[in-house]
């Protein structure tokens, strides 16, 4: 009994592992999105002010 509670239990723990691992992929996803439209809303306001 004792071998197959630990092996299911590491199982368990790498289980919460990979999902914290998917939230951080969707956080840095996120950011990496924000960061591009930042850029390109601030490419745009520079080009405005440039035309002017």
């Amino acid at each position: 009994m004792g071998p197959e509670t630990r092996a299911s239990q590491r199982e368990a723990r790498h289980e919460r592992h990979s999902k914290r691992m998917v939230l951080g992929d969707a956080a840095t996803i996120c950011f990496a999105l924000t960061v591009a439209t930042v850029a390109v809303f601030a490419g745009e306001y520079t080009s405005v002010i440039l035309a002017d």
